[in-house]
C-alpha cells in the first residue's frame, strides 16, 4: 500500500477524531519521510513525545484537547530491583491529555509498556491506576504487552471495564491481544479492530461517549 492509500484509509475510512500511536516512529520510511506530513496530514493537533528507542508515544486529534503531557514512571527508577529486562527498560512513559465530551472532562492516557518482565508491567500498571484515582472519567490505551487477560485484573479489581476481552480480537500477528482500550466513567461502543502493513500490531478504536 502507498502513502497516499494508508493516509485515505487512516483519515477517511477509519476518521477517528483523536489517534494515538504507541512504539511510534516519527520518520518511518527509509527515505526519513515524516509520518505527520504523510500518513497522518489530516490531523492539525500532533504530539510526539520523546522518541527512546522503541518506545515513542504520539497523539493526533482533530478536535480540540489539552497539551499532552509525558509522565515517567515511578518504578521505573528502580527497575534493577524489579528484574530488569533490557537497559532500555526505562526507556517507558505514558502520555495524558483532556478531552471534554458534553461538558465532561475525560483523561485519556496513552502507554506502551515495558517488554519482557511481569513484574516491571505489573508496577508499570499499578502507577497508572493510581494516578487515575483522582479522576472520574477515564479511558487508558495502548500497547500493554499483556500476553494473558488475568494480568488486565488489576484493571477489571479497580473498577474498570475491557474494550478487548478474551472472546474478542488479537491485536499481534502471532494471536495475542497486547493491545486493549481501557475505561471507567465513559460508555464505549463500536469496538473495532483494523490492519494496515504499518505496524505488526492491529489498531484498536471506538467510539466514547458520556451521559449528559
Amino acid at each position: 500500500m502507498k502513502n497516499a492509500d494508508f493516509s485515505d484509509y487512516i483519515n477517511n475510512a477509519i476518521d477517528a477524531d483523536i489517534m494515538f500511536l504507541n512504539e511510534y516512529s516519527k520518520k518511518f520510511t527509509k527515505n526519513n519521510y515524516l509520518a505527520k506530513d504523510t500518513i497522518f496530514k489530516g490531523y492539525d493537533t500532533v504530539y510526539e513525545g520523546p522518541q527512546r528507542n522503541y518506545s515513542c508515544n504520539a497523539v493526533y486529534s482533530r478536535i480540540e484537547i489539552s497539551e499532552p503531557e509525558v509522565h515517567e514512571f515511578e518504578c521505573n527508577k528502580d527497575l534493577g530491583k524489579l528484574g530488569k529486562y533490557s537497559p532500555e527498560g526505562a526507556d517507558y512513559y505514558f502520555v495524558t491529555t483532556d478531552l471534554v465530551i458534553n461538558g465532561t472532562t475525560v483523561k485519556l492516557v496513552s502507554t506502551h509498556l515495558a517488554f519482557g518482565s511481569k513484574n516491571i508491567i505489573n508496577n508499570q500498571l499499578k502507577e497508572l491506576i493510581e494516578y487515575c484515582e483522582q479522576y472520574e472519567h477515564v479511558v487508558l490505551l495502548g500497547d500493554w504487552n499483556i500476553n494473558s487477560f488475568s494480568e488486565f485484573e488489576l484493571f477489571t479489581d479497580a473498577g474498570y471495564t475491557l474494550g478487548n476481552t478474551d472472546d474478542k480480537m488479537p491485536t499481534y500477528e502471532s494471536g495475542s491481544s497486547l493491545d486493549n482500550i481501557v475505561y471507567k466513567g465513559v460508555t464505549v461502543t463500536d469496538f473495532t479492530l483494523a490492519g494496515t502493513d504499518l505496524s505488526d500490531h492491529y489498531a484498536l478504536y471506538c467510539t466514547i461517549t458520556v451521559d449528559e
